[in-house]
């Protein structure tokens, strides 16, 4: 063989040679945000019943490299919504912290808009 090396997936079977921690290689950390991406857009079109193979079809990928990644679809499903929940928690932190909220410009400019159509006014004659 040219030099190649056989490691062991499992982590009882570490070398005393190995490094303690590797790099995340490129494409692994390339495959992962591909695969959070599209399990955005699979969870988002057809709900949190999806099956990780969809997710894995519209990743481009074997359902094996979402399963190395995530390794339960409870996992994907949280980190799906790690980013956001991260978001929502500093914004609840910022507005908590400020004595007077209903002053920030940037905090009337995030009100979600009121359902349904829009409404305008028609002209009276």
């Amino acid at each position: 063989m040219s030099g190649a090396r056989f490691i062991p997936m499992s982590p009882g079977d570490q070398h005393s040679d190995a490094p303690a921690t590797q790099p995340v290689r490129s494409d692994v950390e390339r495959n992962r945000g591909r695969i959070l991406a599209a399990a955005r857009t699979v969870f988002g079109r057809d709900g949190l019943g999806a099956s990780m193979a969809s997710v894995a079809r519209e990743t481009g990928v074997g359902i094996a490299t979402v399963f190395r990644h995530f390794p339960t679809k409870e996992a994907l499903v949280a980190a799906v919504f790690s980013d956001r929940m991260d978001a929502y928690a500093d914004a609840v932190a910022t507005a908590l912290e400020d004595p007077d909220p209903g002053t920030d410009s940037l905090a009337t400019s995030r009100r979600p808009a009121p359902c349904g159509p829009p409404t305008t006014a028609s002209p009276t004659s």
